[in-house]
């Protein structure tokens, strides 16, 4: 099966509800490809930035092309911010069809392409803030015995965004990962 890698290099966001009445917010975004929770990755936390975070860091991903192209792949970008005694807030979500970001063409030299802004989602449905990040495609290379699912998006969560892309699978997986690192958050950290 052919694949790519996705590499994200940095996010940021703009106009944020803040969640928080009391102190700054400590953001951070949990990446995956949408419905695959194998695949979630996270960024550290932007402790100065408050509403309007920035997070420089490498999160990969392997695609499935052959999905992509049906536009079956989304990425979901979920925004949370550490509060009071541990407590985890949630400020928002983006879904970003994969199809979209291959399909581009506005590379700079070093082949890294901004994706345009895209609207944050808060938890009570209505549109606070955007979201923006840059990203590298890699070449393309094949796996083999690759395992092909396919399970929509929970129908509680972003119906209109369900019915355009309500035939998402599963991506190949995280992206390449050396046997000796891990990576709970962006880059990697030796064991």
């Amino acid at each position: 099966m052919e694949c790519r890698t996705l590499e994200i290099t940095s996010i940021w966001a703009k106009d944020l509800k803040d969640v928080h009445i009391f102190s700054k917010m400590e953001a951070y975004v949990v990446v995956m490809v949408a419905n695959d929770p194998s695949s979630m990755q996270k960024t550290p936390v932007d402790k100065l930035g408050g509403t309007s975070p920035h997070w420089i860091c490498s999160i990969k991903f392997t695609i499935n092309e052959d999905a992509s192209r049906q536009n079956r792949l989304a990425l979901h970008f979920q925004l949370k911010s550490n509060g009071v005694f541990g407590a985890v807030k949630d400020i928002g979500e983006v879904y970003v069809p994969i199809k979209d970001l291959f399909n581009g063409e506005d590379f700079d030299e070093g082949g890294e392409k901004i994706a345009e802004s895209f609207d944050v989602e808060n938890p009570s449905g209505k549109a606070k803030g955007t979201l923006s990040f840059t990203y590298k495609i890699g070449e393309q290379f094949v796996v083999e015995n690759m395992k092909k699912t396919a399970e929509p998006l929970p129908h509680r969560q972003f119906m209109s965004w369900k019915k355009k892309y309500n035939n998402l699978v599963l991506a190949c997986g995280p992206g390449p990962r050396p046997l000796d690192r891990k990576f709970s958050v962006c880059g990697p950290e030796i064991l």
